[in-house]
């Protein structure tokens, strides 16, 4: 794990798979995951993963690559809700 010293955030730092998953799926994961002796993990929020974009980044994935290490993602799921209109969803 990597903890942010600014905001408190303690993040699972390990490698994430690049399949895409369903808003759903990436909520139950985060809520039953035991990592690191923690239980009590949560899909992070829009704020809370503005705190880990790393903003001279020009191509995705934005998410700072010098903490987190590579990964295929070009997308994250947050708990935030969408601003995308129901129909547009797939």
């Amino acid at each position: 794990t990597v903890v942010d010293t600014l905001t408190g955030l303690e993040w699972q730092r390990s490698s994430l798979v690049d399949t895409e998953v369903s808003w759903a799926a990436a909520l139950a994961y985060c809520e039953t995951l035991e990592h690191a002796g923690h239980s009590d993990w949560r899909l992070p929020n829009l704020k809370d993963l503005a705190t880990i974009v790393d903003e001279a980044s020009v191509t995705a994935p934005v998410i700072d690559q010098s903490v987190f290490g590579t990964s295929a993602a070009s997308a994250y799921w947050s708990s935030s809700p969408s601003l995308v209109p129901r129909a547009s969803r797939k």
